[in-house]
């Protein structure tokens, strides 16, 4: 079967889409870029999904795979399904080359699927918070037994962050500051 080659912007557009099916409430920026031998795409949204389940989706979308261990990077091949989700098709791993990515091979799971190789090799997401996000957080956590002046809310530009304040018991803001990490990461999922 030919391989069908999609450029970054092409496979943006795919997770553009995909996103927006997942999480119809939130507003991503999902930016290509194109660079000698690849391409790489950027997602980003304020407040919304989790980081986590953002990723969980568009890892899919990623061309190519990279170990570490022996400075090797392989290209996949996907099967891009008529919804418009991918799935691998061939990855050839680096295990022949003493490396940790085990080899992998599909057989095509739908009659309509095409093997395509995706442009961007890697996908990267960046979640910022809001100051109001970062309130209704800081609410959820005195409910839950904050005690006063151990945490504050830091902005920086769009972006806020949750920090311990100076003078506050450590081991107390470093908890909280924990909790506020671990409710960050439910928030907008169940709910506020």
């Amino acid at each position: 079967m030919e391989c069908i080659y999609l450029s970054p912007a092409e496979t943006a557009k795919l997770v553009r889409a995909r996103l927006k099916k997942a999480f119809p409430r939130t507003k991503f920026s999902v930016r290509s870029d194109s660079y000698s031998g690849g391409g790489s795409l950027r997602v980003k949204w304020t407040d919304g999904p989790a980081e986590t389940l953002v990723e969980s989706i568009v890892e899919s979308y990623a061309g190519g795979r990279f170990d570490g261990s022996i400075d090797m990077q392989v290209s996949v091949r996907h099967w891009l399904l008529p919804d418009g989700t991918v799935t691998v098709a061939s990855n050839p791993g680096t295990t022949g080359s003493m490396g940790h990515i085990p080899e992998e091979r599909e057989w095509m799971p739908d009659p309509d699927c095409k093997l395509v190789s995706l442009g961007a090799d890697f996908v990267f997401t960046s979640r910022t918070i809001s100051h109001a996000f970062a309130e209704k957080l800081l609410a959820r956590l005195t409910r839950k037994g904050l005690p006063a002046d151990t945490l504050k809310i830091e902005t920086y530009g769009d972006s806020a962050s949750i920090v311990a304040r100076l003078g506050a018991n450590f081991d107390d803001a470093r908890y909280w500051q924990h909790q506020a990490n671990v409710e960050r990461g439910r928030f907008m999922v169940a709910g506020a």
